[in-house]
């Protein structure tokens, strides 16, 4: 790939589609990805515009980052593993009319406890420290 110059890119300026961002795994695989990719995988871990994932069970969040439960009558919804997902953002809203339990993953805790209750309308995101704890960020 020959480099910029005034020679072989006269009167125009570099655009966002004249490169091509890599993205290296955490098994040290490099791949190419479009700004438009990579915009949107920023976006994703940043927790906007993402599709949520209704529900009226009991879960066990994997690859969920936003909740909503529709449950008529208590449910609960369990964290992943804090230590893996660390500054991952988890939204839970609870739109039914049971209450619903978050429950964090065996010696997680959220804030210090053991569980939280949301009530109808009530809503919580959360963030992972990757230390076992998972921060509220609104009620």
């Amino acid at each position: 790939m020959s480099q910029l110059n005034d020679t072989n890119y006269i009167n125009k300026s570099p655009v966002a589609a004249d490169y091509a961002p890599w993205v290296q795994d955490s098994d040290g695989v490099v791949y190419t990805a479009t700004m438009t990719q990579l915009a949107a995988l920023f976006a994703s871990l940043n927790g906007d515009d993402v599709t949520p994932t209704v529900t009226a069970l009991a879960t066990v969040i994997t690859t969920q980052q936003w909740l909503v439960v529709t449950a008529a009558g208590a449910t609960n919804q369990e964290l992943p593993v804090n230590s893996l997902n660390s500054g991952r953002r988890i939204m839970i809203a609870n739109k039914g009319a049971g209450t619903v339990t978050v429950l964090p993953n065996g010696t997680d805790t959220i804030e210090g406890a053991a569980s939280i209750t949301l009530a109808q309308y009530e809503t919580a995101d959360l963030r992972a420290d990757g230390l076992g704890m998972w921060f509220r960020f609104s009620t």
